[in-house]
């Protein structure tokens, strides 16, 4: 299996598959009908982030049935479409926080291998990554001002080398900066989110 272990700075881009140009855009960020509550935080982040970042809002909801690749969507967690598609990590030991970030056709995938807080490394990933975002302390971020974000190419896996990401520091008493940070606040050691 060929992918690569983190984003690099030479992401590549389907300049044409715009998930937001013109102030507008024609994709939905999605989570599973049976979404735990970190996937659907994590989807409702990333809407929040683009808007933040382009003005624009793109709408956020649980999957219908029969997507295709054809079809404009951010699929956020262990979907329906993420099962169909066939994307085979078996191999792969996640290591309690590792995630996906796949492109497929016009779709996006961010999913988390074994915690559902992975799910949020995704996308905060995606958008320090990808968009320019920086969370660089509980009250200060940078979040970068553009009008066009197009489809990144991407088969990315991001292990980490520890099997959970655990820092005794002040501000990550903050499950929202924690989670930013990619790492797991303190004393909090439960990774799982329960469905609701």
């Amino acid at each position: 299996m060929s992918f690569k272990t983190k984003i690099g700075t030479d992401v590549e881009y389907a300049m044409n598959v715009p998930i937001i140009k013109d102030g507008k855009s024609e994709y939905k960020i999605v989570f599973s009908k049976k979404a735990t509550t970190t996937e659907k935080l994590s989807a409702k982040e990333l809407s929040k982030y683009l808007e933040l970042v382009t003005g624009v809002k793109i709408p956020v909801c649980a999957e219908e049935s029969g997507y295709s690749r054809e079809r404009k969507i951010i699929s956020i967690g262990k979907t329906e479409f993420l099962s169909n598609v066939g994307f085979d990590y078996s191999d792969i030991n996640f290591n309690v926080d590792g995630f996906v970030l796949k492109t497929y056709g016009n779709a996006l995938f961010m999913f988390g291998g074994v915690s559902q807080r992975a799910n949020l490394y995704a996308v905060y990933e995606y958008l320090e990554s990808c968009l320019g975002c920086k969370f660089l302390t509980l009250d200060c971020e940078y979040i970068p001002k553009v009008t066009e974000v197009y489809l990144p190419v991407l088969d990315v896996v991001d292990v980490p080398a520890f099997g959970m990401r655990e820092v005794v520091y002040g501000t990550l008493w903050d499950n929202s900066f924690s989670a930013k940070a990619r790492l797991l606040p303190f004393p909090n050691n439960n990774c799982e989110e329960e469905n609701e």
